[in-house]
């Protein structure tokens, strides 16, 4: 019985470990992915702008929330203006490929299949 204990705590600390890596793993790539596409003040209120007209906040069952991830984007929760907008970047999901949105408001909502608006990165 002491031996089955053993091999169960192995295995769940062998586990754990790999899931922390994996996560450290991913924190690293999102790092990576939102200097992939570092952005001006000015781009990335453009680039905010876009996704908001094109529907990328507030997706899935949280529509609701679109105007609030919107507003936290451009402003503090004290209403001023951020002197460094948070602006969407669009990975694939293992963050190992960038898509650079758009930094004009105007230009079209089509983002490539396999892509999603997966970190916000700060601008400046």
């Amino acid at each position: 019985m002491k031996k089955s204990i053993l091999k169960l705590c192995f295995i769940a600390t062998a586990l754990q470990c790999v899931s922390m890596s994996a996560m450290a793993a991913s924190r690293i790539q999102m790092r990576e992915a939102a200097a992939e596409d570092r952005l001006t003040v000015s781009e990335a209120k453009e680039r905010i702008e876009w996704a908001y007209r094109c529907g990328q906040y507030g997706l899935g069952d949280f529509a609701e929330e679109a105007e609030d991830e919107y507003l936290d984007a451009l402003f503090t929760r004290s209403h001023q203006e951020r002197a460094r907008p948070r602006y969407p970047v669009f990975t694939n999901n293992h963050f190992t490929q960038v898509w650079i949105a758009p930094t004009d408001r105007n230009a079209s909502c089509t983002i490539p299949s396999g892509f999603s608006f997966t970190i916000k990165a700060i601008s400046g």
